[in-house]
């Protein structure tokens, strides 16, 4: 069962207005588990380059839960022979799955994942894991499950929470051969290409992230996902069914995906906001043995759902309210206090635009190279911990790969038909799909240390044929 529309609730979203959201998912919102993403920035730290980047997982989640019905809608209305295939307790589980899809976020959102748990544990950990984790317990703690509960109300069983957390947590091994999730058979693959399109990165989550980013950030958003929701189909290729979108269309997801690019290269790489990622990143670590949360290391939290629930951005306050004389703690709030003064890492030097072809850089590997030029050819001493180095990579979403090359279209003359993507407009078609910078940021205040890192780092972009011509 699906509730009628007099069940569902509205939300006025500041992005896409008025909105409903079908009884199950309300449920849903109301419980602590979600809840606890109104606590988690969206942005993360960019909050402190862009004051108006106060959004949060909260809000997100919920208008991605919005679009994925809304483009399967469309899907189904464009394709009435698909009665089948697209049935009301699909759409619920779609739209429950975007709505979950964050619930795994740490404090302040890709900071915690990317940068804090690699270097407080060394460990290889990913959101998406733990969402998948927070949504079961999200379920038993409230009961939805149970004979009496909501999920159960509306016709979910054991096979759609399945299918729910593989849309969460991905495909074990891309998208190609042999059909392995267990929620949905093969000829209904189109609908893990809702939320997150492993493919190639065309989903609701970027359409709505886009949308809202933009927004707070006050940056232009070229990109109009309802035009392309409008247009879309679900098709065959090779035996494997996805998600195709007009021919006609194919500028309008370049505008997209350079939307994608505009955003990493103005507000997720900026220089300043960079900056002040590895000085929280250098806060969380510090403070990750001795600022527990019931009882636990931030670090050990991922494992226990009771516990991560209560970890969100309020760690800072935790920090900041601590009366601990240790070295570690002393350390993480004398960092804090230099971002709330704006005594921030400098960054003393970055390379011209490289394009990858291939190469991996690592910055482990790099500051070992500084540290050995710094050590041997520079009067001050320089500590490793007196400088950070970082690579921004700006992209479409699939490294040097084009995106494009994996979409398929259809033609107006043969709306069942997928066929490969054509060439975009000759204005907009670009030449490369990745970019790097390599920056190294300078954590001390001593000027003398300062010069000695620049210095280092354009001898070793001299090593490298990294220097301008």
């Amino acid at each position: 069962m699906a509730g009628s529309t007099d069940d569902h609730k509205i939300f006025n979203d500041p992005i896409h207005g008025h909105i409903s959201l079908h009884p199950a998912c309300v449920a849903i919102v109301d419980t602590q588990q979600f809840q606890r993403l109104r606590y988690i920035k969206q942005l993360g730290v960019c909050y402190y380059v862009y004051p108006g980047a106060s959004h949060n997982r909260f809000e997100h989640s919920i208008g991605v839960c919005y679009l994925a019905g809304q483009l399967l809608r469309s899907i189904k209305d464009n394709q009435p022979k698909l009665v089948d295939a697209i049935r009301d307790k699909d759409i619920l589980c779609v739209e429950i799955a975007g709505l979950c899809h964050d619930l795994g976020h740490g404090p302040f959102s890709h900071l915690f994942d990317q940068k804090f748990m690699p270097a407080a544990t060394g460990r290889e950990w990913k959101h998406e894991d733990a969402s998948a984790l927070m949504f079961d317990y999200l379920i038993e703690k409230n009961k939805l499950m149970k004979d009496d509960g909501v999920l159960k109300k509306y016709g979910l069983d054991a096979q759609d929470i399945k299918f729910i957390k593989e849309q969460i947590v991905g495909p074990p091994a891309g998208i190609e051969g042999e059909w392995q999730m267990e929620g949905r058979p093969k000829e209904k693959g189109f609908l893990y290409e809702v939320v997150a399109n492993k493919r190639n990165g065309i989903d609701v989550d970027k359409w709505d992230y886009f949308a809202r980013d933009c927004h707070h950030l006050g940056i232009a958003n070229s990109f109009d996902h309802a035009r392309v929701m409008k247009f879309a189909r679900a098709l065959q290729d090779k035996g494997n069914w996805q998600i195709c979108v007009r021919d006609k269309l194919i500028d309008d997801i370049y505008q997209m995906f350079l939307t994608r690019y505009k955003l990493h290269c103005y507000a997720y790489q900026h220089k300043v906001n960079c900056a002040i990622d590895l000085m929280m990143t250098d806060a969380l670590v510090a403070a990750n043995e001795e600022c527990l949360v019931r009882g636990k290391r931030m670090s050990d939290c991922v494992d226990d759902m009771a516990c991560y629930m209560h970890l969100n951005d309020g760690i800072l306050h935790k920090i900041l309210d601590s009366d601990s004389d240790s070295d570690k703690m002393k350390r993480s709030r004398e960092i804090l206090q230099r971002i709330w003064e704006r005594d921030l890492y400098i960054c003393v030097g970055e390379s011209k635009s490289i394009v990858p072809k291939g190469r991996k850089w690592d910055v482990t590997v790099i500051k070992e190279q500084l540290q050995k030029i710094l050590s041997e050819g520079m009067s001050v001493s320089v500590p490793l911990a007196d400088f950070c180095v970082q690579v921004a990579k700006w992209n479409f979403g699939m490294k040097e790969r084009n995106p494009i090359k994996t979409l398929k279209v259809y033609c107006k003359s043969e709306p069942d038909k997928a066929v490969d993507a054509p060439e975009p407009g000759l204005l907009i078609k670009p030449s490369v799909f990745e970019e790097i910078k390599i920056r190294v940021y300078s954590c001390t205040k001593d000027d003398a240390k300062r010069r000695s890192i620049r210095e280092a780092f354009q001898r070793w972009l001299q090593d490298e044929g990294l220097c301008d011509s």
